[in-house]
């Protein structure tokens, strides 16, 4: 089986390990961390990179047509809603969101959510491709701020963004299954203390990215969308259904 991967670029260390050991060839579509801040875009590129896949296979060889897409993203802010092949199926695995992808399993990302109120989470990937709040990251954005509007207007300026911060009690680091990086665990730790969050490590699990790209589709953990039906937004335990 050849299977087409649109994923995002948070899943870069992950997915190219699950891919590399997969027992199907697999061409990945890399889109930029991020996008789930904007659903309509995030769909765009999806629909985009889907209509890409479909192009090629209408006119590669029988032995090099894709024969599934497989979306390396969870509902992502309804992101991946409305997406419909007329020839391919599309498989989506049923989380939220990337996180509980990194932890392998839905059920044990809301266990996890509802015994810690205010999480924000941190990973190899958010830490590499993502904006994560960081003692360093402020201390840049206030000099560039400086640099343009003056000192004092820089202060307020940051003042203003960081008022999420109050939200939020726990950071919390998905070690990865495959290497523990114990710089950005120790990254992630100063940035824990920095804002006053209370810091733990979780162990992300590979069980989903595994089976996303070996084909291992059960239906209580993916959903198969054949060609011609779309995906959209179920509000049960399920996420996603069709229509």
């Amino acid at each position: 089986m050849r299977l087409a991967v649109i994923a995002c670029q948070v899943f870069n260390r992950e997915l190219s390990r699950a891919v590399s050991q997969s027992k199907h060839t697999c061409t990945v579509f890399w889109q930029p961390q991020g996008l789930h801040d904007t659903p309509q875009i995030l769909r765009q590129k999806i629909r985009e990179c889907v209509e890409t896949i479909e192009r090629h296979n209408k006119t590669a060889p029988s032995y090099r047509k894709f024969d599934a897409i497989a979306l390396c993203y969870g509902m992502c802010g309804t992101g991946v809603c409305e997406i419909a092949s007329q020839s391919i199926p599309i498989v989506v695995p049923r989380t939220d969101d990337c996180i509980g992808i990194l932890l392998g399993s839905q059920s044990y990302y809301r266990q996890i959510f509802s015994q810690k109120p205010g999480i924000f989470w941190y990973s190899d990937g958010w830490i590499e491709f993502g904006n994560t709040p960081s003692q360093q990251y402020y201390q840049t954005k206030r000099e560039d701020y400086a640099s343009r509007y003056g000192e004092e207007n820089a202060r307020y300026l940051l003042e203003q963004e960081n008022t999420w911060i109050k939200k939020y009690q726990n950071l919390i680091y998905i070690a990865s299954p495959y290497e523990h990086r114990r710089d950005h665990e120790e990254y992630a730790r100063r940035t824990a203390k920095t804002f006053g969050w209370e810091f733990s490590i979780q162990q992300g699990r590979e069980d989903l990215l595994r089976d996303l790209v070996n084909a291992c589709w059960e239906k209580e953990r993916f959903l198969y969308c054949p060609p011609g039906k779309t995906i959209s937004q179920s509000f049960e335990d399920s996420l996603f259904c069709l229509k």
